[in-house]
């Protein structure tokens, strides 16, 4: 909701889909079916509706929080006169999960295998850094300097993925879904940063 309000504020027009399987909206199918190409395929398709529908309000801007993070990396290059990138917390690949996961210890990689058994099966393969390689426009990145699940080593590493990367900050006392002022801060110098 901070997102949306941010882009609204600014002037832009938004189109905030949720994604299927996430844990955060059940109604749109069982966690357990998520994955990271899945999550991609489904922003390219929320991407194909929006686009003709959007026609005249482009430039277009395309922003993910974690695993929606990778997907708008992935769908970058398809995306009709794109202005910016914006992450948020972002999955930089499946590998940095599982090591993030690591770190936290076993009982969190086993949950990672319980409730999400296909992202777990693919995790090691997906990876948005060839995306970000080839994106030609602006990117932020931030996140929660207490994200245990993509921590600003592997935010840092999207951001230096993306040649024209122009914005990263680490969130001071804030976890993987930043809120507060400090957020509504730091997007209002990430749109500057951008030309937003």
């Amino acid at each position: 909701q901070a997102l949306i309000r941010a882009y609204l504020a600014r002037g832009w027009c938004v189109a905030a889909p949720d994604l299927p399987y996430s844990a955060a909206t059940p109604a749109l199918g069982p966690s357990e079916h998520i994955t990271m190409e899945g999550h991609a395929r489904a922003a390219a398709a929320v991407l194909a509706a929006y686009s003709t529908r959007l026609a005249d309000a482009l430039p277009l801007a395309l922003c993910g929080h974690s695993l929606g993070a990778h997907a708008v990396a992935a769908i970058a290059q398809d995306a009709p006169d794109l202005h910016h990138l914006l992450a948020v917390s972002p999955v930089v690949s499946g590998q940095a999960l599982l090591d993030a996961r690591a770190a936290m210890g076993p009982p969190a990689l086993e949950a990672l295998a319980r409730e999400a058994p296909r992202l777990r099966e693919a995790m090691a393969a997906g990876s948005a850094v060839p995306f970000l390689n080839r994106l030609a426009v602006p990117v932020a990145v931030m996140t929660g300097a207490l994200d245990g699940l993509t921590p600003p080593a592997a935010a840092r590493a999207y951001f230096d993925a993306a040649p024209r990367a122009c914005f990263y900050s680490v969130l001071k006392d804030q976890h993987h879904c930043p809120t507060g002022p400090e957020l509504d801060h730091a997007l209002v110098a990430a749109f500057d940063a951008v030309g937003a």
